[in-house]
C-alpha cells in the first residue's frame, strides 16, 4: 500500500512551515506485549514519534501511574489542538484519563472497526484512514526518518479481494512484522476525516481518492 518510493519521497522531504495548522495527536494504547505509540502531526509534517512498552512488574498500579506520568509529560512538552485515541479494547478508559490529568484538550475517540464515512469505498474505519494517509502522502509530505515507523509502514498491505477498499488483518501484518504496527496506527489516526480539520480557518476540503489500492 505504502509503496518505497513514496515512503523515501516524504523522508527526504523538508518539513513545511505551516504554523496555522493544527496540531494533532494519535495515540494508539498498548495492549499485551505490544507499544504505546503517539505521533503528533501538523498539516503536511509528523513533528515527532514517542513509541515504548509498557513497564513491567507485580505492582500494577505503580506500573499503571508510570505510564501516564510518561504520556502525559509527552502531551505537555507538545502540546496538541486535538487528540484521536484508538477507544477498542483497552484504549476506553484513556480519555477519561487524561481529562483527569488535566489534559485540557479535544480529545476524540476512534474506533478502528466502526463504520466509515463513505461507506461505499472503505470496508471500515481503519481502512479509511489508512487511504487517507496515502493520499496525504501523495500530495506531497515530510516523514521523520524513523526506521521502526517506516518499517511499519511497508508492512501495511491491503486485500486485493475486497471489493471495497479492505485491509489485511492486523493479525497477518503482526505476523510479518513480529510486533502489532503501533506507529502506523498512531500515526493513521491523525487522519480520522476527508474535510481538512488542519486548517484553523478557512476550513477547506481536501481531495482525497476513494479508492487506493496500490
Amino acid at each position: 500500500m505504502f509503496d518505497f518510493l513514496l515512503i523515501e519521497k516524504a523522508v527526504q522531504t523538508f518539513p513545511v512551515a505551516n504554523r496555522d495548522c493544527r496540531l494533532i495527536l494519535g495515540i494508539d494504547p498498548a495492549r499485551k506485549n505490544d507499544n504505546i505509540a503517539m505521533v503528533w502531526r501538523r498539516g503536511q509534517n509528523v513533528e515527532k514519534i514517542v513509541c515504548f512498552k509498557p513497564p513491567c512488574g507485580d505492582d500494577r498500579k505503580t506500573a499503571d501511574e508510570l505510564i501516564w506520568e510518561r504520556i502525559a509529560r509527552e502531551i505537555r512538552n507538545l502540546f496538541p489542538d486535538d487528540i484521536y485515541v484508538d477507544v477498542g479494547g483497552i484504549g476506553g478508559n484513556v480519555p477519561y484519563i487524561l481529562r483527569s490529568l488535566g489534559i485540557n484538550t479535544y480529545i476524540h475517540e476512534v474506533y478502528f472497526n466502526e463504520s466509515p464515512e463513505d461507506k461505499s469505498a472503505y470496508h471500515d474505519k481503519r481502512a479509511e484512514m489508512y487511504a487517507y494517509a496515502k493520499a496525504w502522502l501523495k500530495r506531497g509530505a515530510h516523514l521523520p526518518n524513523d526506521e521502526a515507523f517506516l518499517k511499519e509502514l511497508r508492512m501495511i498491505k491491503y486485500n486485493p479481494n475486497s471489493p471495497k477498499f479492505r485491509l489485511v488483518e492486523k493479525s497477518e501484518i503482526k505476523k510479518n512484522l513480529k510486533h502489532s504496527p503501533d506507529i502506523a496506527d498512531a500515526f493513521t489516526l491523525t487522519f480520522p476525516y476527508e474535510r481538512d480539520y488542519d486548517a484553523y480557518s478557512p476550513p477547506m476540503r481536501l481531495v482525497c481518492e476513494n479508492r487506493i489500492f496500490e
